[in-house]
């Protein structure tokens, strides 16, 4: 048996049924040694995502799982500096973007849906 079908059976285990690794379920030490393997690295990329795991990656990727409305315009505003040094400052303590920021006040100034 090569090594790439031993690792994999090896954590088998903890993928899910949608086809995702729950690497949460690891104790330190099997996380320690994935680590090593993974940086080890066997040049083997591997096979293509299923769809849902493309989906799953997509969703992973948009900042706090909002999608970017494609009917978006980038617009030129000023504002002063002080005021957007405090923005993006509370931009990076709730993990979110300047833009995502602005269209959230905007939307809550409005009393528009999704200024949560």
């Amino acid at each position: 048996m090569s090594r790439h079908h031993r690792n994999k059976s090896r954590w088998a285990k903890q993928t899910k049924a949608d086809g995702t690794f729950d690497f949460e379920s690891l104790s330190a030490q099997e996380k320690e040694a994935f680590f090593a393997e993974a940086e080890a690295g066997s040049g083997d990329r591997g096979n293509p995502l299923t769809s849902r795991q493309r989906l799953l990656h997509a969703e992973a990727r948009r900042v706090g799982g909002r999608r970017k409305h494609h009917e978006a315009q980038t617009v030129s505003v000023s504002i002063e500096k002080s005021l957007l040094k405090q923005a993006d400052q509370y931009a990076k303590e709730h993990e979110m973007s300047r833009s995502d920021l602005f269209t959230r006040g905007l939307r809550k100034f409005l009393r528009l849906p999704g200024a949560a």
